[in-house]
Formats: C-alpha cells, structure tokens, sequence
C-alpha cells in the first residue's frame, strides 16, 4: 500500500465520516451513534480498502431496520427500569427491599415479565452519506490524485 494510495483513502474515510454524522442524516438520540462512526484504512488483497462503520451493537439495527421483538429477562424473574431519563443516564442502582416497592408504587420504576417491542424501518444513514458523497464530487482529493497517478505511471517505466 503506497503512502499516496493511504491518504487518498484516509481521506475518503474522513469525508465520509463527515457527511455521515451531519445532523441532518444520522438519527440523534444521545449522540451515541453519531460519536462512534469511525474510518479505517487497511490492505486487503492488494487492494487499499476504507472500513467506514460503527462498533455500536444496535448500530445495525438503526441502519437496516429490525422485527418485531419480545425482551425477556435471562437472569432475573422480571424487567425493571427507571422511568425518569436522568436516572436512567447516570445508571443509578435501583433501591433495595421495600424501597423497591415504594419506588415501583410511585411510579419512578417500571416492572413487566417481558416487553414486546415493534418492527422498526431503516434508516440507512452510511447509505445516505455514500449517495452524498458521489454528488458532492471528490474534489478534496484532486491534487492527492494527480499526485498517485503520475507516481504510478513514472514507477512502472
């Protein structure tokens, strides 16, 4: 992999990271998803190839979509979760005995022996940016190609 060759393709990479976290393409929760796109520029079979993805395990799910589910607890013999989204942020650990009670009484938690969850379309944000990317052009990488061509046509005389 020539030196030119990589940073054509880190720079490809880095485009494509770039217009995939725009605000306006990717889903934007807690900012999660958006924060783990990453490139990555590695050899395969001779050929300088960029890795563009997320290390995310619902990453997939938001860009291709998933079926319907059912949750069940595998441990325990019910679900449990906080009802109030600054609790569930900063993970705080759920009380313990009759202060369990009192909190699922209050409504500050939330309890079911499974939870169904619906069918949920694609979003196909890497999709998008690919199609982006061909009409914005790659113009950022002209000089680079110039440069990559002409080492290669003076390298094999």
């Amino acid at each position: 992999m020539s030196d030119l060759s990589k940073q054509i393709a880190q720079k490809i990479g880095l485009k494509l990271v770039e217009i995939t976290t725009r605000q306006s393409n990717i889903p934007f929760y807690r900012g999660d998803l958006r924060k783990s796109i990453t490139s990555q520029v590695i050899e395969r079979k001779g050929d300088t190839v960029v890795i563009v993805g997320s290390n995310l395990v619902y990453a997939r799910a938001v860009h291709d979509g998933r079926p319907a589910i059912t949750i069940r607890p595998k441990r325990a013999k019910i679900l449990a979760w906080w009802t109030s989204p600054d609790k569930q942020r900063r993970n705080t650990p759920f009380p313990q005995g009759k202060a369990f009670g009192r909190a699922v009484k209050n409504g500050e938690i939330r309890i079911a022996k499974e939870v169904h969850q619906s069918a949920r379309a694609g979003n196909p944000f890497l999709s998008r940016a690919l199609k982006t990317l061909q009409q914005e052009g790659f113009e950022f990488v002209r000089q680079d190609l110039n440069e990559y061509i002409l080492s290669e046509f003076f390298r094999k005389r």
